[in-house]
């Protein structure tokens, strides 16, 4: 959830930075020329920019460790945040070398927006909504009680119970949410790192709500 919020902040802050761009060299007024906007444009820009960066890092450390097992909207998230790479360095070649193209620039920084959008929709938009919008079960951990997604649940359960065995075989249980506490939790024990406490949680909450029983 922490990489779908900072995922969407940094969308905000491309918008905010296309917008301020598209105001300075599209409007006649004088307040969008003012050097407020200007160093509005270079902050939320440079924020967008370091971002990218990290985001970029992550993606292909993912890839390289998971490549085999991505999911489609991954794969294509990875892929569209991978082509923002030669559009960021192509406009930063306009506005460093080659000003007389600056007439180019608000569509290469709407292109990069909008291609920034379609990556965070398919990934953090989605489980934001998901989290947000979608069902709800209450859990206990630690004595406890807490509301947890039931559709990132199933998400999250199919993203990473599918590594080690079919998912047919969770489906062929029923258990109580302290059975299948205990199931997550030794099912994370064997590749540490790959649920943690709030993802094994949002789990629990699916498997309890669809396939637990009632006592």
């Amino acid at each position: 959830m922490l990489y779908s919020v900072l995922s969407l902040l940094w969308l905000l802050c491309g918008f905010i930075a296309a917008a301020a761009m598209l105001l300075r060299l599209g409007s006649n007024a004088e307040w969008p020329k003012s050097q407020i906007m200007l160093w509005a444009h270079r902050a939320f820009g440079a924020v967008f920019m370091i971002g990218y960066v990290v985001f970029l890092g992550i993606m292909i450390d993912l890839y390289q460790e998971d490549a085999p097992i991505l999911s489609r909207p991954i794969m294509v998230h990875a892929a569209l945040g991978i082509l923002l790479l030669p559009i960021l360095l192509f406009k930063e070649l306009i506005v460093r070398f080659f000003k007389k193209y600056y007439i180019a620039l608000p569509y290469v920084g709407m292109t990069i927006f909008c291609i920034a959008f379609a990556a965070v929709a398919m990934t953090g938009g989605h489980k934001a909504l998901l989290y947000v919008a979608g069902p709800r079960a209450e859990v206990m951990r630690n004595d406890k009680a807490q509301k947890v997604s039931v559709a990132l649940g199933r998400d999250l359960m199919h993203a990473k119970c599918s590594r080690c065995h079919e998912l047919k075989l969770p489906y062929s249980f029923q258990r109580t949410e302290k059975g299948w506490r205990t199931t997550v939790e030794h099912m994370a024990e064997k590749d540490p790192g790959i649920i943690s406490p709030d993802q094994s949680d949002s789990i629990v909450g699916y498997l309890k709500a669809h396939l637990g029983e009632s006592k």
